[in-house]
């Protein structure tokens, strides 16, 4: 599955470092498999005075905003996820890095069934950076699946 997502529980392994290019972390438990996909995530917002060149990055392994104009603008991506699995998977939802407070989420949180599909938005606010300059970070989809009966009923997909 593909995704982007935050934690459940305090379950998860943290990441250690923003990463440069898209990455997926896989480990398990004795209940719980876990799948953690990095997004490297960034935006340069520029003054929104005279003429002013508007980037755009239409790359799928990266949340990459291009150049956004101060004030009320704003750049969006969007994340396609679809559960190919047999079991229920809970997704999560996060951001981290200087551009962490710029980005909102459709979907924070949700639980995908078999078979089942969510696009979420993933949206930069020009509004909320301090200053222009360059942001960047990354935006992580967790995802957790039972291993057995016992973590679906620790889960609540059950």
């Amino acid at each position: 599955m593909a995704a982007v997502v935050a934690g459940t529980s305090g379950l998860y392994r943290q990441p250690s470092g923003a990463v440069q290019e898209q990455a997926v972390e896989k480990y398990e438990d004795l209940f719980f498999t876990y799948e953690l996909l990095r997004y490297p995530a960034s935006t340069d917002i520029a003054n929104a005075t005279g003429n002013l060149a508007i980037g755009l990055n239409t790359d799928t392994d990266i949340l990459g905003f291009g150049i956004i104009p101060s004030g009320d603008n704003y750049g969006t991506k969007h994340i396609s996820l679809t559960n190919g699995m047999d079991s229920p998977a809970r997704i999560t939802v996060s951001s981290t890095g200087d551009i962490a407070p710029l980005m909102e989420f459709s979907h924070r949180k949700a639980t995908l069934g078999p078979g089942e599909s969510l696009v979420i938005d993933a949206k930069v606010l020009a509004s909320r950076a301090p200053r222009p300059g360059r942001y960047e970070g990354e935006a992580d989809i967790k995802i957790i699946r039972a291993r057995h009966a016992m973590g679906a009923l620790l889960l609540g997909l059950v």
